[in-house]
């Protein structure tokens, strides 16, 4: 994993991961209170929302989150290599009708869901995703995984070390 050190609390970290071990070790370390969030999102939001991605992709989506045929047969699959290869962009809003799937529909706990958050991640590295995603189609297990390092990359970088006086 890559970070830039010594960054100032009002700006997001700049992070890489190769694995999904990375993850995890970055999980102990944005866990403790040196830590807080930026944006709009608690460090429970944070970590459920990961959670539920990763469970989703081993056993299927909400029904609720349907996009629209064109984004489905069109777009998604036009920009599947290009969002898992890549940074994801923060601001990527997911729609309304997929209300249970939203990071910010409730409060979760940060510890309950930090350990929701271990637990699904190390299902997936034994029971690697196989569900269809909802905007790209079919995925390979390694494709599953860059798209899980990607969006982790982006709401973990939300979590920055406090100013240390």
């Amino acid at each position: 994993m890559n970070s830039k050190s010594g960054q100032s609390s009002h700006s997001r970290r700049d992070i890489s991961f190769q694995t999904l071990d990375e993850v995890l070790s970055d999980l102990e370390t944005v866990s403790s209170d040196d830590y807080a969030v930026i944006g709009g999102l608690t460090k429970g939001q944070i970590f459920r929302h990961l959670a539920d991605s990763f469970r989703s992709s081993i056993d299927g989506f909400p029904s609720d989150l349907k996009p629209p045929w064109i984004a489905r047969k069109i777009i998604g699959p036009l920009m599947k290599n290009r969002i898992i290869h890549n940074k994801m962009k923060p601001g990527f809003q997911l729609p309304k009708s997929a209300k249970n799937y939203h990071p910010d529909r409730e409060d979760f706990p940060a510890e309950e869901s930090l350990q929701e958050l271990k637990s699904q991640i190390k299902r997936f590295q034994n029971e690697p995703g196989s569900a269809k995603h909802p905007f790209f189609g079919k995925l390979t297990p390694e494709e599953w995984t860059l798209l899980h390092l990607r969006h982790a990359e982006l709401h973990l970088s939300f979590l920055v070390q406090t100013d240390q006086s």
